[in-house]
């Protein structure tokens, strides 16, 4: 994705339900440059959930995330790479990299 916004801002207020803003699973290669996601500050939600993909996150913004921004879990085959990249206003975690595959 280019140039694009993604927003939770919408949804009802204190949801209990754990909703992701992209969630990319396994053997798949997610790119994200120069967009914007919007979290929900009163709900727990993250922005990106990845799960055995290639991830390559570049001057993108994240904010209200109360979950967090980006979970990142990537086996050694996986490239994650996030540069020139703006978190702010996140709850438990800004970013969660694990695996060997993290740079």
């Amino acid at each position: 994705m280019r140039n694009c916004t993604l927003t939770l801002k919408s949804h009802p207020k204190h949801l209990k339900s754990k909703i992701p803003a992209i969630v990319c699973m396994p053997s798949t290669f997610c790119n994200l440059t120069g967009c914007t996601l919007k979290g929900n500050e009163t709900n727990f939600n993250a922005g990106v959930i990845s799960i055995n993909a290639d991830l390559f996150i570049s001057e993108t913004s994240f904010k209200d995330f109360k979950q967090g921004a980006i979970y990142s879990i990537a086996k050694p085959y996986n490239t994650v790479m996030i540069k020139d990249t703006e978190i702010r206003e996140t709850g438990i975690v800004g970013v969660y990299l694990q695996g060997e595959g993290a740079i």
